[in-house]
C-alpha cells in the first residue's frame, strides 16, 4: 500500500522530469545534427585522402607478387 500511494503521489514528479525532459532532448538535437554533419564530413576528407594510398599500396602489392612470381617460376621448374 505504501508504495502504491508514493507512485501515485509522485507520478506528477515524473510527469514533471519527463516534460524536461523532452525540453532539453529538443534544445540538444541541434548540436548533435552539427557534429553527425560534421563528423560525416571530416570522415568523407579522410577517405578521400586515404584512397589513393590503398589503391597505391594495392598496385605495389600487385607488382611485387609478379616480381615473386616471376623469380619463383624458374625454381619451381628445377623441380
Amino acid at each position: 500500500d505504501f508504495w502504491d500511494n508514493l507512485e501515485k503521489e509522485t507520478d506528477w514528479v515524473r510527469q514533471e522530469m519527463n516534460k524536461d525532459l523532452e525540453e532539453v532532448k529538443q534544445k540538444v538535437q541541434p548540436y548533435l545534427d552539427e557534429f553527425q554533419k560534421k563528423w560525416k564530413e571530416d570522415v568523407e576528407l579522410y577517405r578521400q585522402k586515404v584512397a589513393p594510398l590503398g589503391a597505391e599500396l594495392q598496385e605495389s602489392a600487385r607488382q611485387k607478387l609478379q616480381e615473386l612470381q616471376g623469380r619463383l617460376s624458374p625454381v619451381a621448374e628445377e623441380f
